[in-house]
């Protein structure tokens, strides 16, 4: 095929990938009801869209190069760029609000207060009645608290088969606080990106030496206790409980604890 014949079929090309993507911002502009399949099924119907633009941009790029074609194509790949967002935005946008929904009417199934705020606990309500609702309390990075959040958000939502792995990473995220809430920032709600987001957050965070050091460093602080009361001094490290997730390190807490217990 000849280049300027060639080059024509590839704009044809874009322009039929560009109208898929301004037919689903129309679709979820004008539909108020959309089930959550519909919706995943859409969202990836615009990835392959925008990655059948990439290779069609690249390739109308080249040739126009090479027939000197005198045409604007990084503002095509721009413009294009915006529409692929500004539908992204929504899709999740729509997904966030039905995780919400379900979550918060699904009996048996991770909630979030109504109304609440970025500080709010997660609550989980057991299928079984008799049972408690038992609380996620927001994870912000410190060590002394991983080993508590790890536990308890394995428990309830990592290892639930009946809660969907989309599901499981809006409750992960909207868990989070603070400079370890950036750590899958970057990522969009999919049943693979919950696994990337749960390794990346236990690489970050599950430091045994860190939660050691953070440990020690929190019993140092503890105000000193005058001469007069040294048998109260005797007793100080026992009343002082060593958390569980100091325990489960690889160091040796007690060691440490002795050490400075005799100082």
């Amino acid at each position: 095929m000849a280049a300027p014949a060639q080059l024509r079929s590839l704009i044809k090309t874009r322009a039929i990938i560009k109208g898929n993507v301004t037919r689903l911002i129309g679709y979820f502009s004008e539909s108020a009801e959309v089930d959550i399949d519909d919706i995943e099924t859409r969202k990836t119907k615009l990835e392959e869209s925008y990655q059948a633009f990439l290779k069609t941009q690249l390739e109308i790029e080249i040739l126009a190069e090479e027939t000197q074609l005198d045409s604007d194509q990084e503002l095509e790949r721009s413009r294009f760029e915006e529409h692929y967002f500004k539908c992204a935005k929504v899709i999740n946008q729509r997904l966030r609000a039905l995780s919400v929904n379900q979550t918060t009417s699904e009996p048996g199934t991770p909630s979030s207060h109504s109304g609440s705020t970025r500080n709010s606990n997660i609550t989980i309500n057991h299928g079984n009645t008799l049972l408690p609702k038992i609380e996620i309390r927001p994870f912000d990075g410190n060590p002394i608290d991983w080993y508590s959040f790890h536990d308890t958000f394995q428990s309830l939502v990592h290892n639930d088969v009946n809660i969907p792995a989309v599901q499981k990473f809006y409750l992960l995220k909207n868990s989070l606080r603070g400079s370890v809430a950036t750590i899958i920032e970057p990522l969009t709600a999919s049943e693979e990106n919950y696994k990337v987001a749960w390794e990346l957050l236990k690489q970050r965070c599950d430091r045994p030496r860190q939660i050691i050091q953070t440990h020690i460093r929190a019993i140092l602080e503890l105000p000193e206790i005058s001469a007069e009361y040294t048998s109260i001094k005797g007793d100080r490290i026992n009343a002082c409980q060593c958390p569980k997730g100091a325990k489960r390190t690889r160091g040796n807490v007690e060691l440490h604890l002795s050490i400075y217990h005799r100082t």
